[in-house]
């Protein structure tokens, strides 16, 4: 009887459009047979003492000595995350040149990224990245003006993984009072 074991090269949960690699932490001999196998039984192909996980799910790793002796690891979870965009989208505290753009937590997303224009613009011209929290104060903007806002979800601190924008959302800043002009006195 022998015994073998795996472990992940790093963590094993990643960001989708990456992946975990999985080896033997004990001696791979080149006189073994190796099989990698998930929830399905044997991954066809996948033969030797390493592994490249790019979808989501529970891998061990099955050897046979040449004495004909068959070890199995222990499992390894791999979770390979998707973010989605968010929902709950809406906007407060509109004031004349400010506003403050809200919406749902994400499950595992990392932050948040916004861009924003001037409705009627074709192009999104102000952008706001690396949010932590589940709301954004913005200001500087024009008075009397509607504008239309989308949010993403990103799983990793580099953006390399991220969900597609949510629907637009608009708002409009406040107009300014104006003095009355004119004043008039009757009667």
């Amino acid at each position: 009887p022998f015994s073998i074991a795996i472990q992940s090269a790093g963590s094993a949960t990643v960001c989708s459009g990456s992946s975990v690699l999985l080896s033997m932490t004990t001696y791979a001999s080149p006189l073994n047979t190796y099989q990698w196998n998930d929830a399905s039984g044997p991954i066809t192909g996948e033969t030797t003492s390493m592994y490249i996980a790019s979808v989501s799910g529970t891998y061990n790793l099955t050897v046979t000595n040449p004495n004909g002796c068959v070890a199995t690891s222990n499992d390894i979870v791999v979770d390979i995350i998707t973010v989605t965009a968010p929902t709950g989208l809406f906007t407060s505290n509109i004031g004349l040149d400010n506003a403050t753009m809200n919406w749902t937590a994400v499950a595992n997303a990392h932050h948040y990224d916004i861009r924003m224009r001037e409705q009627g613009s074709s192009a999104w011209t102000i952008t706001i990245n690396n949010i932590l929290g589940t709301s954004q104060l913005k200001s500087n903007l024009t008075q009397s003006t509607t504008y239309e806002w989308e949010i993403r979800s990103a799983c990793s601190s580099d953006s390399s993984s991220v969900s597609a924008w949510s629907s637009t959302e608009a708002f409009t800043t406040l107009t300014p009072c104006v003095v009355p002009s004119n004043p008039v006195t009757s009667g």
